[in-house]
């Protein structure tokens, strides 16, 4: 496919500290790749305490309108944005990573010519379990499905009939939902509807049990980062409160990305639940 056709999509919303870590993101990136395009969306504060350097990782830059992330009684819901990845991404083949993820091994194009062959794929833990709310309850109000426990860390998909249904689907869930949930960030965790979305759509990842990034309060036993680089592609430093080891990592990641890129002031991982109120609990 066209490189110009194909890039990263990365979204930081509200609080400066997440223009960083979107930062750190496209330094691991463009310290493997330097050609690879690399999209921001952005809104509110989030390019706030953002370096010249920094915003020069970026192909492109844009900032999203407050359909993306407000609720119906204008407030603000950053993670609503992740409803919109699609219209977001000026790509027509995206990788779209959360901004709290480092890049670890080879190039994200190198990961994306492993998927290409699919229009769409997550990672996921199987349809054992399911987030965010109660099984009984999804089924009751929108029937029978395969209804997987995603993790939206990373999304891959193409522009097309198949993902633009999905993402429709699960933006209209996320408005209309009918099922009481779990509160993530003061918002409806995006993983719910798009779950949701995909039983509905019949869009699923293309594997079971499917996990190419790191998350340490899952993936346990890693010692080294060599080790974790072996087996997944990212590290992802999601949740509100980070072990020492996973802050390790990070760091460590965000240095020498920086370093190789002659770049100052690396960002160094700050516990999301110091500086953002509504992740105190989750």
């Amino acid at each position: 496919m066209d490189n110009n056709k194909r890039g990263v999509l990365c979204i930081a919303a509200g609080h400066p500290y997440y223009g960083k870590m979107a930062a750190a993101l496209a330094a691991t990136i463009r310290a493997a790749d330097k050609d690879l395009n690399i999209h921001l969306a952005w809104a509110d504060m989030a390019l706030a305490h953002m370096e010249p350097a920094e915003k020069k990782l970026f192909t492109s830059m844009a900032e999203m309108p407050p359909e993306c992330y407000q609720n119906k009684e204008g407030e603000n819901e950053w993670i609503k944005a992740k409803m919109h990845i699609y219209q977001l991404s000026p790509y027509q083949e995206t990788l779209f990573l959360d901004c709290d993820v480092l890049w670890l091994r080879g190039s994200p194009a190198q990961y994306m010519e492993e998927v290409k062959a699919h229009d769409i794929t997550f990672p996921n833990h199987g349809t054992e379990e399911t987030m965010w709310a109660k099984r009984d309850e999804i089924i009751k109000n929108y029937g029978p499905g395969k209804y997987y426990s995603i993790h939206s860390e990373l999304i891959y998909f193409k522009k097309g009939e198949k993902a633009k249904l999905w993402f429709t689907t699960a933006l209209d869930i996320y408005e209309n939902l009918k099922v009481k949930h779990t509160v993530f960030a003061g918002a409806i965790p995006d993983e719910l509807p798009f779950s949701i979305a995909g039983a509905l759509t019949q869009t699923y990842p293309h594997q079971e049990k499917y996990r190419p990034i790191f998350w340490g309060k899952v993936d346990k036993g890693f010692k080294q980062i060599y080790e974790i680089a072996q087996k997944y592609w990212a590290v992802s430093m999601g949740g509100n409160n980070s072990s020492n080891f996973e802050i390790l990592i990070y760091n460590i990641l965000s240095k020498a990305a920086y370093y190789k890129l002659n770049i100052d002031k690396p960002y160094l991982w700050k516990q999301k639940r110091t500086f953002l109120p509504e992740r105190k609990k989750i």
